[in-house]
C-alpha cells in the first residue's frame, strides 16, 4: 500500500500530525517566551566578557523583570499588548542591542559603544517596568470590577 495512502486507513500514522498540532505553540505564548528567554541569558552570560559591568546588570535586569511577568502569566492571562512587547524585546530588541554594541566595540575603541548600550538598555528597562505596571494596573482593575459585579449582583437589592 502506498505510504500516502497507508495514513488514510491507519489511524496511529495520523496520530502524530494531530499530537504535534496539539502541542505546538504560538510564538509569543509565555512557555515558548520563556524558553527563549533563557537561552537569552544564556548569551548574555556568555557575552560578559565583551559587555561593560553596567551593560551586563542592565540586560539582566530586564531579562529578570521579563521573567518575573512570563511566571505571573502562568497564573493569569497576559493581555496581548504585553505579550507581542514582551516579544519584541527578548527576541529582537535586547539581543540586537548587544551584538551590535559588540560589532561596533570592533570599529570604535572609544567609550561612545559603552554610553550608548547603557542609554539603550536603559530605555529597553524602563520601556519593560511600564509593561509590568501596565500589567499590574490590569489586575487592580480587574478586581475593582469583580468587587463592583459581585456588590451588585449580592447587595441585596435584588433580593
Amino acid at each position: 500500500m502506498p505510504r500516502w495512502l497507508s495514513r488514510l486507513f491507519d489511524p496511529e500514522s495520523s496520530r502524530p500530525a494531530a499530537a504535534v498540532a496539539d502541542t505546538v505553540q504560538e510564538p509569543d505564548s509565555p512557555a515558548a517566551m520563556s524558553r527563549h528567554l533563557r537561552v537569552l541569558v544564556g548569551e548574555i552570560n556568555r557575552s560578559a566578557g565583551s559587555l561593560p559591568p553596567e551593560g551586563v546588570v542592565l540586560a539582566r535586569q530586564i531579562t529578570d523583570l521579563t521573567g518575573e511577568v512570563l511566571r505571573q502569566s502562568e497564573v493569569h492571562a497576559m493581555n496581548i499588548h504585553a505579550r507581542v512587547s514582551l516579544n519584541a524585546v527578548i527576541r529582537d530588541y535586547l539581543p540586537t542591542t548587544l551584538r551590535t554594541f559588540v560589532a561596533a566595540t570592533r570599529a570604535d575603541t572609544s567609550d561612545a559603544p559603552a554610553r550608548q548600550l547603557t542609554e539603550q538598555l536603559v530605555a529597553l528597562r524602563d520601556s519593560v517596568r511600564e509593561t509590568v505596571a501596565a500589567l499590574r494596573d490590569d489586575d487592580v482593575r480587574a478586581l475593582e470590577a469583580q468587587g463592583m459585579f459581585l456588590s451588585t449582583k449580592f447587595g441585596g437589592l435584588d433580593l
